[in-house]
């Protein structure tokens, strides 16, 4: 199960374009602590990064770097 995991992990980190490791935090970030905001978020013990580094993950997707593409074939 941990391997299944652990690729499951690595899939999913090979499909940020950039900021991967802030994104990968942001996303544990996510599924691991109740926030309100951007900025909860950023606190959490998950977000081992700057502030600054949720804004440049987000930016990064929103902005069209993101593969869309292959994030769609990740979920599906």
């Amino acid at each position: 199960m941990y391997e299944k995991l652990k690729l499951f992990r690595q899939s999913i980190f090979e499909h940020f374009p950039f900021a991967r490791d802030a994104a990968m935090n942001l996303l544990d970030a996510l599924c691991s602590h109740p926030a309100k905001s951007v900025i909860e978020l950023s606190l959490s013990p998950h977000f081992k990064r700057q502030h600054h580094s949720v804004a440049r993950a987000i930016q990064d997707y929103s902005a069209g770097r993101n593969g869309s593409d292959d994030a769609e074939k990740i979920l599906s």
